[in-house]
């Protein structure tokens, strides 16, 4: 073996024109970042040449020696005013104090009664020397307490008041009316165009202390500038527990990540978080997020999202998943679709095959064997083959008559048919391709889409203003010659929205890109069949309203195989998703088994395997199944139909672990009950041993 390296000596050296001067120097043999300050204000005023030197130290070995500068910056001009740790804990103190007095009543200008469904909190904000950048948040529960240090705000990438910021801000004055207070600051862009507003504004409402950040009258640019590109709370005072996300994960003692926004990782604009002494809190953001940043070493667990967006904090003392409930019921305001309460309980039925004849004859089955409260969604069948010469879908490959006869099949059995469709990439060798159609990234390249690698063609990502005209004319055909009751749009609901550039270099941020996805699904509804379904790959939930259902997609905590491939003490799948969305949008099962299984044994954790029935279970939601007909898709729609039908139509009213996170207990309505264990010790509940993925459901 290797020996260790005996450190690194670190030399930083400064000139004005003459010799190097040394202003640094230190000898480390450490394994992680060391922080570094060095004092160059008696240059102040010249042009100077900074040298960073490293080298073997004394003993000049060089033996397995590794050498690391991190993010040198040079900080010019005044510093945001700053306090000592032992004045921010006199304020925290004082927050705490505050929090607790409005928990019981005793409200004022910045202390406030948070009233939850099923308990009352207190809040409260002592500003510091920078507003609420550095604010003492302060959260009380019968339980516990917590303490927030300030927002993180940034502007075009730099951080409002950070040390390594170049934004030249004065915070003006405070004002506070009616419940809410501002904090707003003046920012002077160095170009010399005008002065605006950065502001704050910080209240309680429906169970929630909000931030809400805006430019009032700020004048943006072609390129959107100024505009908030980061807003999150800072650190806390205590160590989280465990840490909740997406369609559903909790993982215990997280070791640190970033868990960045998709349909496959944080798909959810919830996070939950559960405190070390009892109290809980979910942050959720009204602007679809970024990233959920989780630094356990830092006590930083953070929901950062941007552009002029609210957020919503709600602590509970009794879980993260109770203030899920709370924000389900009074913050999220989530309103179905127009076919969710026609889809609740149908099972899909998914099908990759290029085999018309075959899937038209298992259709038949489907409808002898009684599966008929299902969809099947037809993924493979496009003109010129899967994922090629998109927007190009019709007619069908291999004839519009087999296709026609699937359909009609489908119709008979009383299952929608559901044809996939794609308008996120553009291929160059499909009609009516131009660059004017194609969205840019910041620095004016074309975005690049999917590499279909058989045909050795690559596409470019459809513009969110560019594709309605394509889909309309898809749309049209579809409905003329084969009349489907739904659509499957892929992707759409796999990534999350997010900001974008036209060829011109216009700017739109994630707000416009979300409206114009959604507009995808209002579209296809208003010319299809009565009953139509919209449904997408995995479920982002910024398309609740307009798109009906998604392939839920849900992966594991620490598989890299479509999970998020995190590290942490303990993991285990949990209806995150659901308590936030239920009875809103249709979530089906686990989404596709070869996804959900994580790269294990399928016949173990895929499709019809006791692990991916449990979870379908767990979280009320419609059974899936490859199809349209074997013997797994039978098993699963008599098995799961009439209990996933119920639970669909009850809203989820709690989630509680027994003895651990493998043990799950979730309620609907008044009566109905579900017990997983997805442990692999058996578990005595109810006078039923439950083994592994073994689970009870009842529903009356």
């Amino acid at each position: 073996d290797e020996p260790l390296s005996d450190g690194v000596e670190f030399r930083v050296l400064v000139s004005d024109g003459g010799e190097f001067r040394e202003v640094f120097r230190r000898f480390s043999a450490s394994k992680s970042w060391e922080p570094a300050e060095v004092d160059i204000s008696a240059y102040s005023g010249k042009t100077v040449t900074l040298r960073f030197v490293t080298a073997p130290g004394p003993k000049n070995d060089t033996t397995c020696d590794h050498a690391y500068w991190g993010l040198p910056t040079v900080m010019a001009g005044p510093l945001a005013a700053q306090e000592s740790e032992q004045e921010f804990q006199v304020r925290a103190a004082q927050a705490l104090a505050d929090a607790r007095a409005a928990m019981g009543g005793a409200q004022g200008a910045l202390a406030w009664q948070i009233e939850g469904p099923d308990e009352t909190c207190g809040a409260a904000v002592v500003p510091g020397p920078n507003g609420i950048l550095d604010a003492a948040i302060a959260f009380a529960g019968e339980k516990g307490d917590l303490v927030l240090r300030g927002v993180r705000v940034d502007i075009d990438g730099e951080t409002l008041g950070g040390v390594r910021s170049s934004l030249d801000w004065t915070r003006t004055w405070t004002s506070s009316s009616k419940g809410r207070t501002a904090f707003p600051y003046r920012i002077k862009p160095p170009d010399g165009r005008a002065a605006y507003e950065a502001r704050v504004e910080v209240f309680a409402e429906n169970g929630a202390l909000r931030l809400k950040l805006s430019m009032p009258g700020a004048v943006r640019d072609l390129r959107g500038r100024p505009r908030f590109t980061a807003f999150g709370v800072g650190s806390a005072s205590r160590t989280a527990l465990r840490v909740y996300a997406g369609f559903g994960n909790v993982v215990e003692n997280p070791a640190p990540f970033e868990l960045t926004a998709g349909g496959f990782t944080l798909s959810t604009r919830h996070v939950g978080t559960d405190y070390d002494r009892g109290l809980s809190l979910v942050q959720a953001t009204d602007i679809f997020p970024d990233v959920f940043s989780v630094d356990p070493p830092r006590r930083l667990y953070s929901l950062i999202t941007r552009h002029d967006a609210t957020i919503s904090l709600i602590p509970s003392s009794r879980g993260a998943f109770a203030a899920a409930l709370a924000y389900r019921k009074q913050i999220a305001g989530f309103k179905p679709a127009a076919a969710v309460e026609y889809l609740k309980g149908r099972m899909c039925l998914d099908s990759w095959r290029l085999d018309v004849d075959a899937e038209t004859r298992e259709i038949e089955l489907c409808r002898a064997y009684g599966m008929s409260d299902a969809i099947f969604v037809k993924h493979n069948w496009q003109r010129w083959g899967y994922d090629y010469r998109l927007p190009d879908i019709f007619p069908p490959l291999g004839g519009l008559e087999g296709f026609k006869a699937l359909a009609d099949a489908c119709e008979d059995a009383g299952i929608n048919f559901v044809p996939h469709d794609n308008y996120i990439d553009f291929y160059p060798d499909a009609d009516g391709y131009s660059y004017d159609h194609v969205w840019f990234n910041e620095d004016g390249t074309p975005q690049i889409g999917w590499l279909n690698e058989g045909r050795k063609a690559q596409s470019y990502h459809f513009s969110p203003n560019a594709f309605l005209p394509f889909l309309i004319r898809n749309r049209d055909l579809l409905a003329k010659q084969v009349k489907p009751d739904g659509v499957f749009v892929d992707v759409f609901a796999a990534l999350p929205p997010m900001d974008f550039y036209d060829r011109g270099g216009a700017f739109f941020p994630k707000t416009v890109c979300a409206a114009k996805w959604a507009e995808c699904f209002d579209a296809y509804r208003n010319n299809l069949a009565k009953n139509s379904v919209t449904v997408s790959e995995a479920g982002c939930d910024a398309l609740i309203g307009h798109l009906d259902a998604g392939e839920s997609d849900h992966g594991s905590a620490f598989s890299t195989h479509f999970g998020w491939g995190v590290r942490g003490g303990d993991a285990e799948r949990v209806p995150w998703h659901d308590m936030a969305t239920h009875g809103s949008f249709i979530l089906f099962a686990g989404g596709l088994g070869q996804r959900y299984n994580g790269g294990e044994e399928d016949s173990l954790h895929g499709y019809g395997s006791d692990d991916y029935l449990s979870m379908t279970v767990l979280g009320g939601r419609n059974p899936m199944c490859d199809g349209p007909f074997n013997r797994r898709a039978l098993m699963s729609y008599w098995l799961l139909h009439d209990v996933c039908a119920s639970l669909a139509r009850q809203p989820m009213t709690s989630h509680a672990f027994d003895g651990g996170i493998h043990r799950q207990r979730v309620t609907f309505g008044e009566v109905g009950t579900v017990a997983v264990n997805r442990g692999a010790d058996d578990w005595e509940t109810g006078g039923v041993v439950l083994p592994q993925y073994g689970f009870t459901a009842r529903c009356g």
